[in-house]
């Protein structure tokens, strides 16, 4: 957007008026040099080179609707996610599509909602030619902090006596779902020595220990491999396959590394190049 004839002709300037502005959105109008009243006593007027005044600090006195408030977590936060796979959508209807064609299922509505969110928090702008992506990093700070581990309903560990890459290839398309965790996949994205044995998630315990019947067998001692049941979405959204390994996006590797230690944080800071990197590229 040109900013500057934006404005308008005759000495008119566009003043934005909304209930509440968050001092990013200030910051945001006063690089535009751009002014914005709220409800709240919240404000920057800019009239470049004649006058300055910028006003903070009140709280909002209109409350997110708790639907949009969630927008970085749980199954809403395939919109953001999605947004780190392509930079721009025409139409809502393209981003619940990206969405589907990478493993996960939002409605219109759910798309809607996370959108008008992405869109306050100036992380995304919206247009006549439809969505783009303005802010990939604060997305990424917006996504680890909203971050939950993954609610689990059964965990077993098992000794193998076949590779593991073996497992991963009996279990195929008509079966439950298979993937590393994020802290399991990080050798796809970057360099980080692994102590622990290997975890993956999947949607079914049951079946997949049906599928390697003969394979392995429950154990304590001597563990090869983790299995934990979830059926949280965004484990399992934009998987990775190398062969057969089921690898777990980067976002994901990302958040979860984010939520661990100083070191895991800093093999995160690779990860997050490789995010952006590849969205640069497609």
């Amino acid at each position: 957007m040109n900013d500057a004839t934006r404005a308008g002709r005759g000495g008119a300037r566009t003043l934005v008026f909304a209930p509440y502005l968050r001092d990013a959105q200030l910051q945001e109008l006063e690089r535009r040099k751009l002014s914005g009243l709220d409800l709240c006593g919240n404000g920057v007027i800019c009239l470049p080179e004649r006058l300055l005044v910028y006003r903070t600090g009140n709280p909002n006195r209109f409350p997110d609707s708790a639907p949009t408030r969630f927008a970085y977590r749980g199954v809403t936060s395939l919109v953001g996610r999605v947004f780190l796979c392509r930079r721009s959508f025409r139409t809502l209807a393209d981003i619940r599509d990206a969405i589907a064609e990478r493993g996960g299922r939002v409605a219109l509505s759910t798309v809607s909602k996370a959108l008008k969110r992405l869109e306050s928090d100036v992380i995304v702008d919206r247009d006549a030619d439809g969505v783009r992506l303005r802010q990939p990093q604060r997305l990424l700070d917006q996504l680890a902090e909203s971050y939950r581990e993954p609610s689990l309903t059964r965990t077993v560990t098992l000794r193998s006596d076949c590779p593991l890459n073996e497992l991963t290839g009996v279990v195929k398309e008509d079966g439950p779902r298979l993937v590393y965790s994020g802290r399991s996949s990080v050798g796809a994205y970057a360099v980080m020595g692994q102590s622990d044995w290997p975890v993956m998630y999947t949607t079914d315990v049951t079946e997949l220990l049906s599928r390697w019947k003969g394979r392995v067998e429950e154990t304590v001692r001597f563990v090869d491999v983790e299995v934990r049941q979830t059926d949280d979405p965004n484990v399992y959204f934009d998987m990775r396959r190398e062969d057969t390994a089921p690898y777990a996006s980067p976002v994901q590797v990302y958040l979860e590394l984010m939520a661990g230690d100083k070191r895991d944080q800093e093999v995160a800071a690779q990860v997050k190049q490789f995010i952006l990197k590849e969205l640069d590229s497609n």
